[in-house]
């Protein structure tokens, strides 16, 4: 087993850090699903252990969220380990997305899509069961990243999921 460890600062509430890790969490869920398999995820307080297949591979680990950056360990199958610098770069992007706040520490970006704006998603990575559905702004982050701002859709069926603006398009039925 390959060890990943790796700490994503960040300058929100611990409080508001840990609902969109949580929700990211979700997210993976529902846009991998085809992909992976027996995720699990268990939360105490602040901390939480995850562990999923994936291909046949099986990768867990711990996700703590403290007042200035949310820690992540894990072990990754040696099949994996050859692309770890890969796998860790990755959920650095996503996580810094995730967990960006704005303010005078970072530019801030225009919004595409405002609070209550009706999109339809698409996945810029994959496909998703959710692929295509239509859902509601319901947040925008206002952090910066090369593909924009992460925006918090929410769908009708109460699902809510963190998605880029290249992965929504407006949706024009009235």
């Amino acid at each position: 087993m390959a060890k990943l460890n790796m700490a994503i600062p960040h300058h929100l509430t611990q409080g508001e850090a840990l609902k969109r890790v949580k929700t990211l969490l979700g997210e993976v869920k529902s846009q991998f699903a085809d992909k992976i398999s027996d995720l699990r995820e268990e939360w105490n307080g602040n901390t939480g252990k995850f562990s999923f297949s994936a291909m046949g591979l099986s990768v867990s680990g711990t996700l703590t969220v403290n007042h200035r950056e949310m820690e992540l360990s894990g072990d990754l199958p040696f099949a994996a380990s050859f692309f770890g610098e890969k796998i860790e770069s990755m959920i650095r992007e996503r996580a810094e997305t995730l967990l960006a706040a704005g303010g005078t520490h970072m530019q801030r970006t225009q919004v595409k899509y405002g609070v209550g704006a009706k999109v339809i998603f698409r996945p810029k990575h994959g496909t998703s069961a959710r692929t295509g559905q239509k859902a509601r702004v319901f947040v925008h982050g206002n952090g910066t990243d090369e593909s924009g701002v992460a925006h918090g859709i929410k769908f009708a069926d109460g699902h809510i999921l963190w998605a880029y603006p290249q992965e929504l398009t407006p949706d024009t039925e009235k």
